[in-house]
C-alpha cells in the first residue's frame, strides 16, 4: 500500500490503515499551489513525495512560517480554532505525489467524544508552533533562524537534499531579504557545512548546522513528538453501530403462537 510510505499513516492501527485506504485518492500536486486549510470541505492529506509549508496568521494581519509537512507528517489536521484568531495557509513547496481523504469522511472514524479533544490538541498545537516562531524572530539571529529551517527541512525531506531550497525562498519563510540569506550560505559553504546550486543544497555536515541553530528547533522537535504520541493514542470507530428498533414488541422465538 502506497500511503504506508507515509509515517504518520503507518503510527494508526492496521486495521485502521486498511479502513481509512479504502477512501484514500492518490494526487499528484504542483509546486507553488495553494492548499485549503480551513472550512470543513477540505482535504487531509498523507504526502508521499511532495513536501508543503504551513503558516499561520493572527488576528492583526501579522503571521510566520510554522512547519514543513512531508512524508512524515500530515496535512490538515488544524481544525478551525476561532477562540485564538489564527488562520492558517499552506502551500505545496515541492511537487510531488501525497493521498487525499476529506476531513468529513476522515472525522467519521474517530470514536465518538474524540472529535472535541482532537479539535482542542490540535488548536493548542497551532498556538505552540506560532508562539515559537515569533519568538525566534525576536530573540534568535538570523544565522540560527537560518540552521533552523535548514533542519527542519532535512528532517521532513528524510534525506540530504533540499531540492528546490532557493535562497529567495529561504528568505520569504523567515522574512528577510534573500542577500542576508546568501550570504550566510556562502560563508557555511566555505566551511564545508553544504554545498550550494542554484536551485539545490546538499547538507554536507549536519552536526555544525545543528551547533549554530537555535533552542527553537527543540522545541520544534518536541512538538512533533508530543503529535506523534498524541496521534498513537487515538481512539476508532471502524464500523458504525447498528441501530435497534425499541418502538416494536417483539415475540420471543420459543413463546406459543
Amino acid at each position: 500500500m502506497l500511503a504506508r510510505e507515509n509515517a504518520r499513516f503507518r503510527s494508526f492501527p492496521l486495521a485502521v490503515q486498511k479502513s481509512l485506504a479504502r477512501h484514500l485518492h492518490l494526487r499528484e500536486v504542483k509546486g507553488g499551489s495553494e492548499i485549503r486549510m480551513q472550512g470543513k470541505s477540505r482535504n487531509i492529506y498523507f504526502p508521499i513525495t511532495a513536501i508543503a509549508s504551513q503558516h499561520a496568521i493572527i488576528g492583526n494581519g501579522r503571521g510566520a512560517f510554522t512547519q514543513f509537512l512531508g512524508s512524515n507528517k500530515t496535512i490538515g489536521f488544524a481544525f478551525e480554532s476561532p477562540q485564538y484568531s489564527i488562520k492558517l495557509e499552506g502551500r505545496w513547496c515541492c511537487s510531488g505525489y501525497a493521498f487525499e481523504i476529506s476531513v468529513q469522511r476522515f472525522r467519521e472514524f474517530l470514536a465518538p467524544g474524540q472529535e472535541t479533544l482532537f479539535e482542542k490538541f490540535f488548536a493548542n498545537i497551532d498556538v505552540r508552533r506560532l508562539t515559537n516562531r515569533l519568538y525566534c524572530a525576536e530573540h534568535h539571529c538570523t544565522k540560527q533562524r537560518l540552521a533552523r529551517v535548514l533542519l527542519e527541512a532535512l528532517d521532513v525531506n528524510q534525506n540530504d537534499d533540499l531540492t528546490g531550497a532557493t535562497h529567495q525562498k529561504l528568505a520569504d519563510l523567515l522574512s528577510i531579504r534573500r542577500e542576508t540569506v546568501s550570504t550566510i550560505i556562502g560563508r557555511w559553504q566555505e566551511r564545508g557545512i553544504l554545498q550550494a546550486t542554484r536551485e539545490k543544497l546538499i547538507i554536507t555536515n549536519r552536526g555544525e548546522l545543528e551547533r549554530a541553530v537555535c533552542s527553537c528547533y527543540e522545541e520544534t522537535v518536541k512538538i512533533d513528538f508530543d503529535v506523534d504520541r498524541y496521534m498513537s493514542s487515538l481512539s476508532w470507530q471502524l464500523e458504525k453501530p447498528r441501530l435497534v428498533r425499541t418502538d416494536v414488541h417483539q415475540t420471543p422465538a420459543h413463546a406459543p403462537a
